[in-house]
This record gives C-alpha cells, sequence and structure tokens, in this order.
C-alpha cells in the first residue's frame, strides 16, 4: 500500500508536476526519481543522497540515508525518499531540492515542487523543523575546525612563499656522460594475479645494466566461445560487424566537407547563403545522396536536420514523402534572420508518420506541418527554450501518460491540430505562450494544461478532456 510517484528529472529541463500527497501518510508516500543531465542520466555511484524540503509553513525538513533515502540503481540514476509524517505535515506547496554529495564536491538540483493536501478527519501532525539550518551550520563549521586543527597539527598548513632570490652563477658545464647500453635479462612469466616487476641485476654496470622482468599471464578464458565468422561476419565481407559503424552508422550517413560546399553553406560563418529546398524519402531516398531533388532524397529526417549550418538567414525548407519515419527527431541550437518549414501532408493524416518531434534552444522561426506523432512514454511534440515555433496539421491519438504537445519556455502557434487519448493536450509550462487555434481531441485527462507562468491563448475550437483546462502555479487559460 503505497502512493509512489515515479519522476524522470532532468535537471536541465526542470519539468515536473502534478505530483499530489496528503497530508500526515506515514511511510506510504514515495518519491522514485530518476536524474537526467541534458538527457543524459546522471551516474550515483558513491554518491551521498539528501532530501531537502521548504514546507508551506516555512520549517524544514532534511531526509538522507538514515531517514528514509536510498539508493535504488546508481548507474542508472534510481533514488527513492519515503515521505516522513513530519515532511507531510503542512498543507500545501512544498519545494523540494536534492542535495548531491561526492569526495568533498557538492551539488543542488534545481527545486521542484508537489503538493500537500488535507487528508478529512485528520487532526495533523506537528510541523518543526526536522533538522534546523542553525544545527547543520554548527556541524559543518565543527567539521571544518576539525580538518583545520589537524592540518596545523600536522604541519601541512604553511606560510605564504619568501621573495626570490638573485639567480647565481652559472656552473661549468659537466663531462659528457656515456650512453648506457641496456640489455634485457631473463623474462619470467608469472600466474595470473601478481603484480610486474622489473628488477636490475646486482653488480650490473652503469654502462651497461641489465634488468629482470616478471610479468603475469592473463587469465584464461571459460566456456567453448563463439567467435566464429558466421557469427562475428554475418555479411561475410571481411570486416567483423558494426566495426565500420560510428555512432551505430555507417560512414555514408555522415556529412562529408564536400557536402557543405555543395549545399551553399558558408564555411567560414556556418550560414546559409541562398534559400534551399531538400527532399526526404523513407522508400527510395539514401543518406548517402544530396537530398536536392525528389529523385536525390534523404531517407532520414534527422540527416538534413544534421546538415543545415546554425545560422538560417534563407527560407530552408524540408519537403517529407509519405512513409513511415522510425525517428525521434532532434532540432536544435538554429539561429537568424529567416525561417525553417519541415511539411509532410496538407492536412491531419496517417500518411507521414514520426516517432517524435523535439526542438531545444532556438531562436529562428521554425514550422512543423502535417505528420502523425506515435511516441506515448514521452511528449509527441517538445519545444524547451524555442522562440516562434508553429505546429500545424499534426495528429497525435496514440495512448500515453505524458502531455501530446509541450511548450517548455518557449512561444508559438499549434493550429489544425488533432490531439486525443493524452494525460494532457496542449501543456504550457515555465512562462511559455501558446496560442491554440482550431485543435480538436478527446478522451484526454485534461485538454489544455497551463502551470509556472505558461500562458495558452484559445481560439475557437480545443481538445477535450475529462476536465477541458486546469492552470496552477501561476499559469493562465485565455
Amino acid at each position: 500500500m503505497e502512493n509512489r510517484y515515479k519522476i524522470n528529472y532532468d535537471i536541465k529541463l526542470k519539468c515536473v508536476s502534478n505530483i499530489r500527497f496528503k497530508e500526515g501518510d506515514t511511510d506510504s508516500s514515495i518519491l522514485d526519481v530518476v536524474l537526467y543531465d541534458g538527457g543524459q542520466i546522471v551516474n550515483l555511484t558513491g554518491e551521498t543522497i539528501e532530501f531537502r524540503f521548504l514546507k508551506s509553513d516555512t520549517t524544514i525538513v532534511f531526509q538522507n540515508f538514515s531517514a528514509g533515502v536510498s539508493i535504488i540503481d546508481a548507474l542508472k540514476g534510481n533514488v527513492q525518499c519515503i515521505l516522513m509524517s513530519n515532511t507531510l505535515a503542512s498543507v500545501g506547496q512544498v519545494k523540494c531540492e536534492i542535495y548531491r554529495t561526492k569526495d568533498g564536491k557538492k551539488l543542488t538540483t534545481p527545486s521542484f515542487d508537489f503538493l500537500v493536501e488535507k487528508s478529512i478527519g485528520s487532526n495533523g501532525v506537528l510541523s518543526t523543523n526536522y533538522i534546523s539550518a542553525i544545527d547543520n551550520k554548527i556541524i559543518e563549521m565543527n567539521t571544518l575546525y576539525n580538518v583545520i586543527n589537524t592540518k596545523l597539527i600536522n604541519g601541512e598548513l604553511k606560510g605564504d612563499i619568501g621573495l626570490k632570490g638573485d639567480q647565481g652563477t652559472q656552473g661549468l658545464k659537466g663531462d659528457t656522460g656515456a650512453v648506457p647500453n641496456l640489455t634485457v635479462g631473463t623474462v619470467t612469466t608469472l600466474q595470473p594475479g601478481n603484480p610486474v616487476t622489473v628488477i636490475r641485476q646486482v653488480d650490473s654496470p652503469d654502462i651497461a645494466p641489465v634488468f629482470n622482468f616478471s610479468i603475469p599471464k592473463g587469465i584464461d578464458g571459460t566456456g567453448v566461445g563463439d567467435m566464429l565468422k558466421s557469427i562475428y561476419d554475418t555479411t561475410n565481407n571481411g570486416i567483423a560487424d558494426n566495426a565500420e559503424k560510428l555512432g551505430n552508422e555507417l560512414p555514408a550517413y555522415y556529412a562529408k566537407a564536400s557536402d557543405f560546399t555543395a549545399h551553399t553553406l558558408d564555411n567560414a560563418a556556418h550560414a546559409t547563403k541562398a534559400a534551399i529546398t531538400y527532399y526526404i524519402n523513407t522508400l527510395t531516398g539514401l543518406d548517402s545522396n544530396d537530398g536536392l531533388t525528389s529523385g536525390t532524397a534523404f531517407k532520414t529526417i534527422q540527416k538534413t536536420i544534421n546538415m543545415l549550418p546554425k545560422i538560417i538567414n534563407h527560407l530552408v525548407t524540408i519537403n517529407v514523402a509519405a512513409g513511415t519515419y522510425p525517428e525521434d527527431v532532434l532540432i536544435t541550437g538554429f539561429n537568424g534572420a529567416s525561417y525553417i518549414i519541415v511539411t509532410g501532408a496538407s492536412v491531419a493524416a496517417d500518411t507521414h508518420i514520426v516517432t517524435s518531434i523535439i526542438a531545444i534552444n532556438n531562436t529562428c522561426y521554425m514550422k512543423i506541418n502535417g505528420f502523425k506523432l506515435t511516441v506515448g512514454g514521452s511528449s509527441s511534440i517538445m519545444f524547451v527554450r524555442c522562440l516562434s515555433m508553429e505546429i500545424t496539421n499534426c495528429k497525435i491519438v496514440t495512448p500515453g501518460s505524458f502531455p501530446g504537445i509541450t511548450y517548455n519556455d518557449s512561444t508559438g502557434l499549434i493550429g489544425a491540430c488533432e490531439i486525443s487519448n493524452r494525460s494532457i493536450g496542449i501543456y504550457s509550462t515555465f512562462f511559455a505562450g501558446i496560442v491554440s487555434s482550431g485543435n480538436t481531441g478527446t478522451a484526454n485527462t485534461y485538454g489544455l494544461l497551463a502551470d509556472n507562468g505558461g500562458t495558452i491563448i484559445k481560439k475557437t475550437s480545443q481538445p477535450g478532456g475529462t476536465s477541458a483546462e486546469y492552470t496552477e502555479f501561476g499559469g493562465a487559460i485565455k
């Protein structure tokens, strides 16, 4: 019997919401957190973890390994905290930070919030500081005092270095020494696990020293092995499978230096020099093509994105042919005075299928048009710290516990899209600004949700849900 929230928390994105517990619950309310840093799992091996909570009545609670905190899987960044009754003693918003220490280094994650709701019939729990800030400082100062005192006793603390004296007179050059003739003496093979040793033979002269070596052999393998050519070279081309790949792709996948000259790129400034159109076809294209005509189309959307310079000063149009593209497309770091258009179908349909689209840190205008997104385990379309991002004629109907479209600290327009069967249809957070116009959808938990200063401006129809819309923490829907 527990109330467990599994949270994938990226300390760069800071997107955590809708966590609720009941006042006074004991040993049953659990924060189960997997830490990410910019999309990469954080390795917690050797770390000490402490959860710190600032409650609505301004008292502070600390929970560490002796008070409900444990690392579930260090390599996967998984840590959990079983909340104490004192942590849940005050009804209202609670801020949580995860405090990490290792080898003397300290790092605190950005805070995230959860809500403690009033339990019906509860007499409440006395809310106090579990460990006061003053006590913590006393412990910290005592520790520092002991370290400094030990160094003073051991003579490790030294005064400032004195002024450098005048340089003395250079001595006479010595005689040229003889070049020694090194000789290998005996070489002894040791059993596995023994250390390597090199010992100079007694009485061997300096001009011709002799060294004896003792080297352990490797540990014998076990089992019959599987190193048959039919297994490691299934294509029978003389190269072990995957050995010729870089980043799990063959060399032809990556752009060549000549591509940048051929495709109107400014090699010095990494900026567009003229408007350009690329073509993509998952059925007939090859990522080794030039992508400049429908007959020489690329195979993948990501290949085209990777080809583009980061400064977009001229219109870039990417025409995507009908088909299924099993890609999590990532668009990041573009800026400039013009814009990028990635277009598939002319209406929301099932003809142009992509797994997901994520855009991060883009300041040039961008438009995504005419795709069906199939991912359910994350937001199908997510914009983080982007300006003027437009989504039109997209279809998101795969059931999932994540929002269909998320704008995080980003602005833009969503129009003529169908969003159904998600926890949230359209989600605006961390001061994002969205205009939602002519969108449809059913069976969402919330049709629209805005929090943490996010805003949604409605025009005509909107995706529906069990609750049409919801706001909290300064969010607004107009």
